[in-house]
């Protein structure tokens, strides 16, 4: 079974969201599928960026590795644009796909996750999706690997096809 790749937020690389565009909470529902309709409308003008990114984080947890929530607990990024390239999916298909499971009572570890960074970077060349999640999930290595299963099963890939598209960097030891 393969270990799920993952890193504690406190030594995340991060850069700031200050061209954020949109901030929803997680757990109600409207603005849930508000955001999820921001990004299926915007999304050409997002990708036109060469970087801005929309966030979706739970009540009261600040979109930032600081936030003593993030910090506690992990996170899981995905290259999204190359994952989309390499299986031939549509990269809008995908991230709605993942936020309506991660957000949308669609997941086992729904209430482990703390928010979800979308950023878009080079005019559309990528776009990474960074999972947040709270302390128990962090340090739950088997519920960690299902996560990143859970994932994989969202995209129609295989687990070790999934895991070329973690960022390396966001990996636990």
């Amino acid at each position: 079974r393969r270990t799920a790749r993952r890193r504690r937020a406190s030594g995340a690389p991060h850069r700031s969201c200050a061209a954020a565009v949109c901030q929803g909470t997680i757990g109600e529902v409207e603005p849930l599928w508000e955001f999820v309709q921001f990004l299926d409308t915007r999304y050409a003008d997002l990708s036109s960026r060469d970087y801005i990114c929309v966030q979706l984080f739970k009540q009261g947890i600040a979109p930032s590795p600081s936030d003593p929530l993030n910090k506690s607990g992990g996170y899981i990024s995905v290259n999204m644009s190359e994952l989309c390239a390499k299986t031939g999916r549509v990269t809008m298909d995908c991230l709605s796909a993942l936020v309506a499971m991660l957000v949308g009572a669609r997941s086992d570890f729904e209430g482990c996750i703390n928010g979800l960074d979308i950023k878009f970077e080079g005019r559309g060349s990528s776009v990474v999706c960074t999972i947040w999640y709270n302390e128990q999930l962090a340090d739950d290595t088997d519920a960690s690997d299902d996560f990143a299963a859970e994932l994989a099963e969202l995209f129609s890939v295989p687990e070790d096809v999934m895991a070329e598209f973690f960022n390396t960097s966001g990996a636990h030891t």
